[in-house]
């Protein structure tokens, strides 16, 4: 049992805390001291856990006195700010919910010893007077992520914090009811955020049957899903079977890590199982994606405004950290994701959301698209990312140094994104998307948009890749928005091939193809079909260079960004105009990562075998065959009797069905004929190695 007395003191006293065994320790704020009695073993694992989530909170920085002590003279005498927007309906950043960022803060600095504002009675009366204003009129935002979420996480965070206020009624229980709004449910990192917020109010309410439940909850989380969530090839899946590393997948990560330390030697911890499926999302989804610092954009979710390339690769970094100190027996494999010097190198193809990633020990390329079995990058919620129709269209970025994209979103052309084959679509304003009846997730037409018509799923079928570990390829079949198109990708050691044929158009705006758009740096060079710019060489014919400052606007990034927000960027882009409604067009390009000059134009390996409907194929560095079959067909000594993507040497080929739905494949090499079992389920559309013992093959 817990023994309250209630002493007045001069001046407040002691340190902020919990108990810790008979340990009679006093609390600041209005002279409560609490003395506690040894638990039980259930509950002083508990109580290790209350100390670990308060130890967590209380570590991070505070904000400084001036601005509390401000937030303090400020305070009307209901518990309110006037600065802070009580009706306000912006569904992605709900500024309503900055009064319970100052609650915490307060809190924070009143519980941190080493604060100006520690154990200050103003403080403590500024914490309780804005608990009770909340949570007396429980504000409710357009969002429900906001109300069942992020507002019952923030009222948790300062009871943690300041656990010595809230001992009695009626705000203890004003702020268990906003913690009451986490229920549970939802899939994926939606169900583990609730999961998270219910067993802090069971620890909170000393709940042991909750508190196992809560933990349940996150844990069935952990698994490899054919739905929402960790998929079998090491993505991670929101909204769908949408890409989502760096949204929601991210928060999954740092979310398991986090509770993984704080659950750690308590009944609750997270079994060996547990981790294993943790290090296979950081080893086979993670650990691809992050480079020199920068989180790749392709790979980030809707959010891609200021700073989020550096700042979700940082948290990713503190998390998978985290998980490296808890799994020493792979300590190796972690050190290699924080080796700059010699980045791991290869290929990976994450069959499940339709993206690939290619890494040199220079260079970092990606590559993402979509299907009818995957969600295109979504542009129709809380007016993130509103210009995004095509970021999933066959979009290749290519990253040396990590800082090539870095805030690039703003000025983007976004109908003229590397590697798509794409119209000019016009950006539509909130009364054309009203004319429309477009409207947004939240029910209201969208402040911009470049759709017509919102896309749920990809248009087509085949649609994915090959790899065998070190190189790859990839076939998007496009057909969007008028525009039709055959696009491959082929990934070798030292360069990226581009192909596309048969593109037709009966869309009345331009069509091009683009190569790169990035940041311009340093001098421009070119010649007859070549083109240099920052450290990388372009081959092909036709190329159109455009360079100069481009000025955008972060609200068509950031759905919570109200005012006006312009930046203007110097940009380098380079495409492949097609005309108005091309018909059987076509390109072939080559990128050079790392070339100089000299060797972009001396470059002489053109060495493309077919590009058209039937087949697009190159030719490797090593004689590696790679080739794409849109429907069966012969290229040399190789035949296959079904469509697919492959990798062929002489005594080997790696296959894969792009549309995830074939049984089996039959290939011929040599004269040899095998018939291949495809993978099947969560595998369909994995890569399969066939060894064939007999040499030459064209």
């Amino acid at each position: 049992m817990i023994r309250e007395r209630c002493w007045k003191f001069p001046e407040p006293c002691g340190t902020v805390s919990f108990w810790n065994g008979r340990t009679v320790i006093p609390l600041s704020y209005g002279g409560l001291l609490l003395e506690k009695k040894t638990p039980e073993p259930a509950a002083q694992k508990k109580t290790l856990i209350f100390e670990r989530l308060q130890a967590d909170l209380l570590s991070r920085q505070a904000a400084d006195a001036e601005y509390m002590e401000h937030l303090i003279r400020t305070q009307k005498e209901d518990g309110s700010w006037d600065d802070i927007d009580y009706q306000n309906r912006n569904s992605s950043i709900w500024t309503t919910s900055h009064h319970l960022n100052r609650l915490f803060l307060l809190a924070q600095a009143l519980a941190k010893p080493e604060h100006p504002l520690s154990h200050s009675r103003a403080a403590g009366d500024a914490v309780l007077k804005a608990a009770r204003f909340w949570g007396s009129r429980r504000f409710q935002s357009p969002n429900w992520w906001w109300n069942e979420i992020a507002v019952p996480e923030l009222t948790a965070d300062t009871m943690f914090a300041a656990p010595e206020l809230f001992l009695n009624q009626p705000e203890r229980e004003m702020m268990l009811n906003v913690m009451r709004q986490a229920q549970f449910g939802g899939t994926g990192q939606n169900r583990l955020w609730k999961a998270g917020n219910v067993l802090k109010r069971a620890v909170l309410e000393n709940n042991d049957a909750l508190i196992r439940r809560a933990v349940q909850e996150i844990c069935a989380e952990l698994q490899v899903s054919d739905r929402e969530g960790i998929r079998a090839d090491g993505s991670f899946q929101q909204h769908g079977a949408q890409l989502q590393f760096g949204n929601y997948g991210l928060s999954f990560l740092s979310r398991t890590t986090f509770w993984n330390r704080i659950l750690a030697g308590t009944p609750y911890a997270f079994t060996p199982e547990h981790l294993n499926i943790l290090r296979s999302l950081v080893l086979n989804g993670y650990r691809w994606i992050l480079w020199n610092g920068s989180f790749d954009l392709l790979a980030q979710g809707r959010q891609l405004g200021r700073g989020s390339q550096t700042r979700k690769a940082d948290e990713a970094l503190r998390s998978i950290a985290a998980l490296r100190k808890a799994d020493p027996a792979f300590d190796a494999e972690y050190a290699r994701i924080f080796n700059t010097e010699r980045p791991f190198t290869g290929n990976r193809n994450f069959w499940n959301s339709d993206y690939m990633v290619h890494r040199r020990p220079g260079w970092f390329a990606s590559l993402r698209m979509n299907s009818v079995r995957t969600v295109p990058a979504e542009d129709r919620i809380n007016w993130d990312n509103a210009l995004g129709r095509y970021l999933s269209d066959g979009v290749l970025l290519l990253m040396r140094r990590g800082d090539e994209y870095r805030d690039i979103a703003a000025c983007w052309d976004w109908t003229r994104l590397p590697g798509t084959t794409l119209p000019a679509t016009p950006v539509l304003n909130e009364t054309e998307c009203r004319a429309l009846g477009l409207k947004d997730s939240s029910g209201h037409p969208p402040r911009w948009s470049l759709s017509r018509k919102w896309r749920f799923h990809g248009e087509s079928e085949f649609t994915g890749g090959v790899s065998d570990g070190t190189r790859g390829a990839a076939v998007y079949s496009q057909n969007v928005d008028g525009v039709k198109a055959k696009k491959a990708v082929f990934f070798d050691l030292d360069a990226i091939w581009l192909l596309g044929a048969e593109i037709t158009s009966e869309s009345p705006y331009e069509v091009a193809t683009t190569v790169n758009s990035l940041l311009r740096r340093g001098e421009i060079l070119q010649g007859k079909n070549w083109v240099h710019h920052d450290g990388t060489g372009y081959r092909g014919e036709n190329f159109a260079v455009l360079i100069g400052k481009r000025t955008g606007d972060w609200r068509y990034i950031e759905g919570g960004t109200a005012k006006p927000t312009t930046q203007t960027q110097d940009l380098f882009q380079l495409r492949i105009p097609h005309g108005v409604k091309p018909s059987n067009a076509s390109y072939a390009a080559v990128i050079l990562p790392g070339a100089t000059p000299e060797e972009t134009k001396e470059w002489d390996r053109w060495k493309i075998i077919l590009n058209s409907g039937i087949c697009q194929a190159v030719e490797f560095s090593d004689g590696m065959t790679a080739a794409v079959f849109h429907a069966p067909g012969k290229l040399g000594t190789f035949e296959t009797r079904q469509p697919g993507v492959f990798l062929i040497t002489e005594n080997k080929i790696t296959a894969a069905d792009p549309t995830g739905k074939l049984r089996e494949i039959t290939i011929i090499l040599n004269g040899i004929e095998k018939r291949i079992v495809l993978p099947s389920g969560a595998m369909a559309g994995s890569s399969v190695q066939i060894p064939f013992y007999c040499t030459g093959h064209r």
